[in-house]
């Protein structure tokens, strides 16, 4: 891609990705720990988590029609605000032990996620089509920087302010929040344009009948949930087996490396070799990452694990976003990826959610086995897709 506005944006779009998977590598380290130790039940521990997405799938559509109302620079300036909001809630949470308050606070950080979602779309905005897939990789690649500095912080953030009292990430997130509202005035967006003719959009069961929307859907559902499943459990997985926090950082680390790194090629990737026969790769390899969930609790089945869920995440989400971006028109798109939004991030909620339950009455091998059952929805719809 030529060094242009068009560029700068799309760098500018990737640091403000990074630091919203910050704040994401914080909740999911973080929010598990201190439910647990706010509710003083593991069944419990996962739920400020599960608020977390929750307040994501539900700000989804809001989200997508405020942005094409006023804008997308709006749009992310109000999300910045709102994870500022909820950083300093879930602050006041753990000053007062509250694990409602807690689970009310992650709720408006989530919000803020739904916002900042939109990262990728908005890369396609801002570059001519011919860029569309590598536009998208390189937005989610921001990752990388959070990969490398996020559950380092998160780690040194829990005993900041006393014995793991957790206080200091969430200070972090609303400092990290504030700096993405200074970067966001030096993207390049397209003036909103408002479409009174209803004549010029589908209904949505009409796009919803198209087989790249369908296989989008079916993908990132599966993408997302059996990723975010894995982070949740880590964490109080590798605290249950004595492992020490930065053991579980190194892990963390590892694993949104192998998310995020991948972007750098996967755009090329699948111009080469097709979309669909990426993501194919992209299940297989989180198949991979489910079979060492099963195989063991030692430290290398955590890493190889979570770093084959990675890269298999990249490769199944990447191309689930390029595959929805080719089902509607420009009319159409809040609607569109607003409701593509809600399904996977509702979806996600209800997998963080079921985790503690299952951790208490089952245990990490099963998740393993439900994770390749879920994969199994995916593999059968590329199949599909790729043989119609």
């Amino acid at each position: 891609m030529p060094l242009t506005a068009e560029c700068r944006s799309v760098v500018i779009l990737s640091v403000c990705q990074a630091l919203f998977k910050i704040s994401t590598i914080t909740v999911v380290m973080l929010g598990g720990l201190v439910g647990a130790a706010l509710s003083g039940s593991l069944s419990l521990a996962t739920l400020p988590i599960a608020a977390s997405i929750m307040g994501t799938a539900g700000a989804t559509l809001p989200a997508s029609f405020l942005m094409k109302w006023f804008g997308r620079r709006n749009g992310f300036v109000l999300g910045a605000l709102l994870g500022a909001g909820g950083g300093g809630l879930s602050v006041y949470a753990i000053e007062l032990e509250s694990f409602w308050l807690f689970c009310a606070g992650n709720a408006v950080i989530g919000m803020y996620h739904a916002f900042a979602q939109y990262y990728r779309f908005a890369a396609v905005d801002v570059v001519s089509s011919g860029f569309r897939h590598q536009a998208i990789s390189l937005v989610l690649g921001g990752g990388l920087v959070a990969a490398l500095v996020g559950p380092g912080l998160a780690v040194s953030g829990m005993s900041l302010f006393g014995s793991e009292s957790y206080i200091g990430a969430y200070l972090a997130l609303i400092v990290l929040n504030l700096l993405t509202l200074s970067l966001l005035y030096g993207i390049r967006f397209p003036v909103p344009t408002l479409i009174t003719q209803g004549s010029l959009t589908r209904p949505i069961k009409a796009i919803a009948r198209q087989s790249n929307f369908l296989v989008a859907v079916i993908c990132g559902i599966t993408a997302y949930s059996v990723m975010n499943a894995t982070m949740v459990a880590l964490p109080l997985v590798m605290t249950s087996q004595g492992n020490a926090a930065d053991d579980t950082a190194l892990v963390m680390r590892w694993h949104m490396v192998a998310m995020f790194a991948p972007s750098f090629v996967t755009g090329a990737l699948m111009s080469r070799f097709g979309v669909p026969r990426v993501m194919l790769a992209g299940t297989a390899l989180m198949a991979g990452g489910a079979s060492f969930v099963i195989s063991g609790t030692v430290l290398t089945d955590f890493v190889l694990a979570l770093a084959l869920m990675g890269i298999g995440w990249n490769f199944l989400y990447v191309g689930a976003t390029g595959l929805l971006t080719e089902s509607h028109t420009p009319e159409e798109k809040a609607k569109v990826q607003g409701c593509n939004e809600l399904l996977v991030f509702a979806s996600t909620a209800l997998s963080a959610m079921a985790v503690g339950p299952l951790l208490q009455y089952l245990d990490w091998e099963t998740l393993g086995y439900l994770m390749l059952v879920a994969l199994l929805m995916a593999f059968l719809a590329l199949t599909w897709f790729i043989k119609k």
